[in-house]
Formats: structure tokens, C-alpha cells, sequence
């Protein structure tokens, strides 16, 4: 899908773009930039490199332009210094590259003879693997803007955890011994991938009690690169606590009250380990699927109601949909298993994707140039595969 998007991104360069100058750069984009420079700190940035032809090209010419794509990113790293940070950086082979950069960075970009335009990166989200669905890589962060320096809670991405979420919001491992194998295997590609990075010097030890996470210092270089490491599961300050409150929809309860009965979704928290990226047909996904089914059952008997058929891909992402009556509605609220995160009714809801799409295929820079398609119709045939 990245090389799709790049490639996609690279062709929306292509029509009419002959004349414009480097380091083109949408004013809406720019202003996102900054603002986000400002809070954080840094931002990432995709940066597009040269133009990509339409014509299929030889593996001669695929080769040479991956060669100036690779001295131009020299180049570009060289004229940006210490303004921009090698950690959490990507390239494709279409002539682009991400990179996060810090508010001197945005200036030399704009004048930059190395770079042919330049965007806030659409694919940032995409990339981190660390999860912040529970607010806590953002409180991370957070600290790290007045310390160099933080405590922190490395959580693994092991696949073969079996595990169980607890009403009091704990993680418990039911199979430690394969954990432990497992665990200290990705500490290793995750040490690998340090030491590559010039950072030997960081100490990975599994904690004793609970063998998926790490306990160790953090600055804000060691962050950038781990939150995209795909061994990575979550970073946080140590014993962080998940802040968000149980939401009970006042329109389930109005649907109950009036029809005797409302079909709900109930969306679960999810626990140390959860993701909701993993693959429902990996191994982590149906240890994940498992943990959260079993958190359901016990709630639902808890009061008195029947557990739903499976569904490996919601009971993964645990997402429960089911219908219920008025009484049973009152009973669960009445419980208020923490273990709950929403329940809301089960309603069609229509999310604008327009405002992350076209930036991600670099529209805005396109338009700028005078490209807007008029007159031009398009056919989008989707067979469903």
C-alpha cells in the first residue's frame, strides 16, 4: 500500500509539472507543518525527489534513477544537518522520502535545490507502530518536551502471547515460558536495529514480572526510531494508566426505552498488548481475537446475557455487535465492567476521507500548478479483490 501511495504520489508530480521550481509546497500543508513543529517539536515530512515518468521504464532506467535518487538524498541530508533526524526516516524507489525535521527544517526545505516539493507526510499514522489509542505515546511525548530524558515502558509485539485482560485493566500472560523465547528474540533485531542506528548504548531487558515489556531510558531520538520499529508495541511513561472513561451512548438507551430493544456495538480496551494493525489471521491476531472473546463471555454472563456468535475479525479488533433488550441494556450498564471502553448503537456513520487523501497523493502541489482536471472524465471500477 506505501508503494502504491508513493507511486501515486509521484504520478499526481507528473501532469503539467515541467516548469515548477524545487521545494514546492501546498500554504495549508506548510501551516500544518509548523503548528505541529511548534507543539512537538518536529514533524515528519515526505519529500518527492524528482518526477515520475508514465511511460513503463527499463531496469536500466529504474536503475539510474535509483541512483539519483540516492545522491540526492545524500544531498538533501547533507543541506538539512542537524535541522533534520535520521531516525524514523523511509525512502521508496518512486524518488521520495520521509523524514522528521525541526522548525529550521521547514526553511531549508523551501529553499532546498535538492528537493522537487515537499508535504506534511499523509503516511505518518500509518508508520508508527507504537500504539496511542489509550494517549500514551502522546504522554510520552509530552514529557519529552521539557526533559531530554525519560523512564519509559517499552511494550514488545509478540505474536505468541496467550493472554487474559483482567476486570482491575491488567495484562496476564498465560503462557510465559514461550513469551520469554519469543520476546528475547525481537530484543535482539530490536538491539540490531539500534546498533545500525550509531545507539549501542541502549540496555533491553525484559521485566521479570511481565516479559513483553522493557523498562529503560528515552530520549526523544531513541522515540522517533522505536515508535516505527515493527517489533514495537507500545511506549509509554512507566505505569501509565488508561485515562478514558467508559462512554454509554444516551441514544442506545433512548432506542431501548422506545423499542424495547437496540442493536449495540461494544468496543473493548484491549490491553497491554493490543493492536488494532495485527493481521486477525496472524497468530497475534487470534491470541488477540481469543483474550478479548474470553473478556466479552465473562462480562455478558456477568449479567446475564448470551455471548454473540464469532466473528474473528471483530472479536479481534474487539468489537462486539449484538442486540439487546431493554432489561439486559440496564443490567450491563449497571455493572460497568471497566473492561468496556464504548457502547454505542449500531448505526451507519459516514467518515470525509477527501482531507487525508488528496494530500497523500499530492494533489495540493498538482492544483497549484494549474492541474485540475477539468474536463477530463474518470471511471473508478472496483471488482471487490
Amino acid at each position: 500500500m506505501r508503494h502504491l501511495l508513493s507511486v501515486m504520489s509521484a504520478i499526481a508530480l507528473t501532469f503539467g509539472m515541467g516548469m515548477l521550481q524545487a521545494a514546492t509546497v501546498d500554504p495549508d500543508s506548510l501551516k500544518r507543518m509548523r503548528d505541529a513543529v511548534n507543539e512537538e517539536g518536529e514533524v515528519r515530512v515526505m519529500i518527492s525527489l524528482r518526477h515520475q515518468k508514465l511511460e513503463k521504464l527499463s531496469q536500466e532506467q529504474k536503475n539510474d534513477n535509483l541512483k539519483k535518487d540516492a545522491d540526492a538524498i545524500r544531498a538533501l541530508k547533507a543541506e538539512l544537518g542537524t535541522a533534520a533526524f535520521t531516525e524514523g526516516s523511509w525512502e521508496s524507489e518512486s524518488g521520495q522520502i520521509g523524514m522528521y525535521i525541526k522548525a529550521a527544517g521547514i526553511s531549508i526545505l523551501q529553499n532546498s535545490q535538492n528537493a522537487l516539493a515537499f508535504t506534511i507526510d499523509p503516511t505518518d499514522k500509518s508508520r508508527i507502530t507504537a500504539m496511542d489509542l489509550d494517549g500514551s505515546l502522546t504522554a510520552l511525548r509530552k514529557v519529552l518536551r521539557t526533559r531530554s530524558e525519560v523512564d519509559a515502558e517499552i511494550i514488545i509485539g509478540t505474536q505468541s502471547a496467550k493472554y487474559q485482560l483482567l476486570q482491575d485493566g491488567s495484562t496476564r500472560i498465560t503462557n510465559v515460558g514461550e513469551v520469554i523465547i519469543e520476546a528475547n528474540s525481537l530484543i535482539e533485531k530490536i538491539r540490531e536495529n539500534l546498533q545500525k542506528s550509531g545507539r549501542s548504548e541502549f540496555a533491553l531487558t525484559l521485566d521479570n514480572a511481565l516479559p513483553i515489556k522493557i523498562t529503560t531510558s528515552i530520549d526523544k531520538k531513541k522515540l522517533l526510531l522505536l515508535q516505527n520499529h515493527p517489533d514495537v508495541r507500545g511506549i509509554r511513561p512507566i505505569g501509565y494508566q488508561d485515562p478514558r472513561t467508559t462512554f454509554w451512548s444516551a441514544g442506545a438507551f433512548d432506542i431501548a426505552e422506545k423499542e424495547g430493544q437496540v442493536e449495540v456495538s461494544i468496543s473493548l480496551r484491549g490491553g497491554l498488548l493490543f493492536s488494532p494493525d495485527l493481521n486477525w489471521n496472524s497468530r497475534g491476531g487470534k491470541n488477540q481475537a481469543m483474550a478479548n472473546r474470553e473478556a466479552m463471555a465473562k462480562i455478558l454472563a456477568d449479567a446475564n446475557i448470551k455471548m454473540p456468535q464469532s466473528d474473528p475479525v471483530g472479536d479481534s479488533i474487539g468489537s462486539f455487535q449484538m442486540i439487546l433488550t431493554k432489561d439486559q441494556l440496564s443490567r450491563l450498564r449497571a455493572k460497568n465492567d471497566p473492561r468496556i471502553l464504548e457502547l454505542r448503537e449500531n448505526r451507519p456513520l459516514g467518515v470525509s476521507q477527501l482531507q487525508r487523501s488528496m494530500p497523500t497523493i499530492n494533489m495540493p502541489v498538482a492544483w497549484a500548478s494549474g492541474n485540475k482536471g477539468s474536463g477530463v472524465a474518470i471511471a473508478v471500477l472496483d471488482d471487490g479483490i
